[in-house]
C-alpha cells in the first residue's frame, strides 16, 4: 500500500482544489485525479482495467472535495455540489442568507458547523477502522 500514497496525496490534492470551485462537485474532482495519477504513472496501460493507481486516485479526489464544497456555499452562497444546495435552500427558509455576512450574522451557527465537522472526521477513524474489520470477515 505504501506505493499508492503519491496517489493518494495527488487525489487528495486536487479534490481540495476543484471541491472549492463553485459548482464543480466531486464527480469532476475524481475525473481530474483519474487523467493526472494516468499521466503521472508508469503503467498507462494497466488504467481503465481496475488498477489500483487510478481508483486511489480517484475515490481520494472524491473525499476530500465534499467537504471543501461547503467554502462557496457559505462564502458566496454558491453551492459547491448537490448536497450544499438542498442546506443552502434549507437555510434559507429558515431565515439565514448564506454568503460573507454569514460569518458575522450567524458566526454562533458557522462555527457551530465547523465543530460538528471536526467532531465527525474524529468519530469517524475508530467506526470506520470497526467497519474494515468486520467487513473482512464477511467477505
Amino acid at each position: 500500500m505504501k506505493k499508492f500514497i503519491d496517489k493518494f496525496a495527488i487525489g487528495s490534492a486536487l479534490g481540495v482544489i476543484i471541491g472549492a470551485l463553485p459548482g464543480a462537485g466531486a464527480d469532476i474532482a475524481a475525473w481530474i485525479s483519474y487523467g493526472v495519477a494516468c499521466q503521472l504513472s508508469k503503467f498507462k496501460e494497466k488504467f481503465g482495467k481496475g488498477y489500483m493507481e487510478g481508483i486511489v486516485a480517484a475515490t481520494a479526489a472524491n473525499n476530500s472535495s465534499l467537504a471543501e464544497a461547503w467554502i462557496p456555499a457559505l462564502v458566496f452562497g454558491i453551492p459547491g455540489d448537490s448536497v450544499a444546495a438542498i442546506v443552502i435552500g434549507e437555510l434559507m427558509m429558515k431565515g439565514i442568507t448564506p454568503g460573507p455576512r454569514i460569518f458575522i450574522d450567524q458566526a454562533i451557527l458557522v462555527y457551530t458547523l465547523f465543530a460538528v465537522f471536526f467532531l465527525a472526521n474524529i468519530i469517524m477513524v475508530p467506526l470506520g477502522y470497526v467497519a474494515i474489520k468486520s467487513l473482512v470477515r464477511v467477505f
